[in-house]
C-alpha cells in the first residue's frame, strides 16, 4: 500500500488475504487473526479487504461475516471452486457451479452499499459458468 501511495495518493487500494479456517476462525497462514489483521489494514488506509484462495465458497460466507463484523471498509469475496484435490490429470475442484451460486449470492444482501460485502468472485477453479451462475442467481434468487 505504501508504495502505490507514494506514486499516487488518491489511488484507491483494496487488500485481498489468503486465510486459513481454523477451529477458533480464521487465520492467515503467518497464524494473524482476521478480526485484527482486516482492521490493521483499515487503519491504514486501505479502500477495502477481502480474501481469495484457499477456502470454499460454504466457509467464505462465514468468513464474509466476521470481516462485516470487524470492519467498516467494503469486503470483498472470492472463494475456490471448492477443496483443491490433486489427481494424475492435476488439481481438480470438485464444486459445482450452482452450489457456488447457492453459497454467495446471499452476500449480496449483507451491509449496506458503502460498507457491506462490495463484491463477489472467483478464485481457483473458477470460470465463467461459476460467474454465470451466481449472476443468475442474484438476478432470480431462490
Amino acid at each position: 500500500m505504501d508504495a502505490i501511495r507514494a506514486v499516487d495518493p488518491a489511488t484507491p487500494v483494496m487488500d485481498s488475504l489468503t486465510l486459513e479456517r481454523k477451529k477458533r476462525g480464521f487465520f492467515t497462514i503467518m497464524g494473524n487473526p482476521l478480526a485484527d489483521t482486516l482492521k490493521a489494514l483499515a487503519e491504514a488506509g486501505t479502500a477495502a479487504v477481502g480474501a481469495n484462495f484457499s477456502i470454499t465458497s460454504a466457509d467464505m460466507v462465514d468468513l464474509a461475516q466476521a470481516a462485516l463484523a470487524a470492519v467498516s471498509v467494503p469486503v470483498v469475496v472470492q472463494p475456490n471452486a471448492g477443496q483443491p484435490q490433486m489427481t494424475a490429470q492435476g488439481m481438480r475442484y470438485a464444486q459445482d457451479p450452482s452450489e457456488f451460486a447457492r453459497d454467495l449470492a446471499p452476500l449480496a444482501g449483507l451491509g449496506v452499499a458503502s460498507r457491506g460485502v462490495a463484491a463477489l468472485g472467483g478464485c481457483c477453479g473458477t470460470d465463467p459458468r461459476f460467474i454465470s451462475a451466481l449472476r443468475a442467481r442474484l438476478e432470480r434468487p431462490a
